[in-house]
């Protein structure tokens, strides 16, 4: 199988619009000499854009072949000073980034691959306390779970995470023809701006992710059931309630009968 299908069967898509690329680059609100963090360079459609605006980057791009691609037309674009091309995202420390820029907090820009989507901002969302800001172009599907509202469908573990730390905004929609291969759903390009992180989950965000996940590992049931054996909430409030009717002040509030 050749590099390019592997990427196709890998829901890997490429961004050709240049209309929508613009519109993503004046979106990030780029500083001269800024270090920004890139996942998925891909074939450079944001990369290069970002250089032009005198951005340096920390590029991540997984593909061996698009990778020296990359590294190739930076040189031939004399960017090559301005530019660290890696590997895997998922597998380095974010203590990298401090110990190479000195950076306390990064920037984030993407074009998530599909089947990754859900890995790379549970990364984020375990490094919270490190990220500035995240300007990421995700599936519409995923945009909607991201800001969805209590007792709807698209409510889930992955919400209430994301909201107790960030908020999130939905900049605008990116139709399929704007890539290449077509995919068949809409993107969004969504950007994540941290909170100030509620005191509850400072120093227990181990405990408040357990507790949100088990709640929702069978949303259909009570909390009192699914959070047995890691929680007794039995005599509370919240025993006879299921985890998609909860808001995030209400995990917030079973927390402290951990804590």
């Amino acid at each position: 199988m050749s590099k390019r299908k592997k990427n196709i069967k890998l829901s890997q898509v490429f961004l050709k619009d240049k209309n929508i690329i613009e519109k993503i680059v004046n979106s990030i609100d780029v500083k001269r000499d800024e270090v920004i963090v890139e996942i998925g360079g891909g074939e450079g459609a944001i990369t290069f854009p970002l250089l032009e605006k005198e951005a340096r980057l920390i590029v991540f791009e997984k593909d061996e072949i698009l990778r020296e691609k990359l590294i190739e037309t930076s040189v031939k674009k004399h960017f090559h000073d301005r530019i660290l091309i890696l590997g895997d995202f998922l597998k380095f420390e974010f203590d990298y980034f401090h110990n190479l820029y000195g950076l306390e907090k990064i920037k984030l820009v993407g074009n998530l691959p599909y089947h990754i989507t859900g890995m790379i901002l549970r990364r984020i969302i375990e490094e919270y306390g490190r990220i500035d800001s995240a300007y990421l172009m995700v599936q519409k599907e995923v945009a909607e779970r991201l800001i969805a509202r209590p007792s709807t469908k698209q409510y889930g573990a992955l919400t209430v995470l994301t909201h107790a730390l960030f908020d999130v905004k939905i900049l605008f929609d990116i139709k399929p023809g704007s890539f290449y291969p077509i995919p068949k759903v809409t993107s969004s390009f969504v950007k994540l701006t941290p909170k100030k992180v509620p005191p509850e989950i400072k120093g227990h965000f181990r405990e408040f992710e357990q507790i949100v996940k088990k709640a929702f590992s069978s949303r259909r049931k009570k909390l009192k059931n699914t959070l047995s054996g890691y929680l007794n909430i039995t005599g509370t409030e919240y025993e006879n309630r299921r985890a998609e009717e909860l808001t995030i002040e209400d995990y917030l509030s079973i927390l402290k009968f951990k804590l």
